[in-house]
């Protein structure tokens, strides 16, 4: 008689069972798909960080060479009056901010990385970015109403100069539209994130401590 004690999926008697594996090697094992949203928030964040950097980037470089530009259009005799002494040497705090900006837009491309990548360190990088990103833009907004409240105190002072005949017909329009635009684009991604990243801390997905 062929001995079976040596089989382990033979039952001789006992009470346990072992059941032979798979084909591949392993059990059946139902797995769901891991959630979709880390990739799609990330890329977000990382498509608004470059946005942010380049027009970070392209607002500096504006400052920096308005001056001499508008020098040159006096001296030419195209613009005659002059200039808000405020448009010729923009503020120091608005140079800081803009270039605290452009760290602050790395910092969001970071935490969108880490979330594609899905690292639970995204997550705390997000809500950190939203919280730094409403401080800045509520003080990037005031200090460009204090701007153009001195611009439109040169201008009462100065209707004669051409530089006050063109924006008395444009009117108060692209400042309304500068505010509209930075108010968007300023707390619109901000706060998703203190939103969806605030609240997502009780789903499971996110509350791991390595990956989400």
């Amino acid at each position: 008689m062929q001995d079976d004690q040596g089989d382990p999926n033979v039952n001789n008697g006992d009470d346990v069972f072992v059941a032979p594996p798979d084909a591949d090697g392993f059990d059946s094992v139902d797995l769901e798909p891991p959630p979709a949203w880390p990739k799609v928030v990330g890329i977000i964040s990382i498509v608004m960080g470059a946005l942010n950097e380049c027009c970070g980037v392209l607002s500096g470089g504006m400052a920096l060479a308005a001056p001499a530009m508008l020098r040159n259009a006096e001296q030419s005799g195209a613009m005659e009056g002059g200039f808000p002494p405020i448009v010729m040497n923009p503020p120091a705090l608005n140079m800081a901010l803009l270039a605290i900006g452009l760290g602050w837009a790395i910092v969001l491309i970071v935490a969108g990385v880490m979330t594609v990548s899905r690292k639970a360190q995204g997550r705390k990088l997000h809500l950190i970015w939203a919280a730094g990103a409403v401080v800045l833009t509520i003080a990037s907004i005031y200090i460009q109403l204090q701007v153009q409240a001195e611009i439109a105190q040169w201008i009462q002072d100065n209707p004669d100069a051409t530089f006050s005949q063109q924006q008395s017909q444009g009117g108060p329009i692209g400042m309304f539209i500068g505010i509209a635009i930075a108010v968007l684009l300023g707390f619109a991604w901000p706060a998703f994130c203190l939103l969806w990243f605030g609240v997502a801390k009780k789903r499971p997905e996110v509350g791991a401590d390595e990956t989400i």
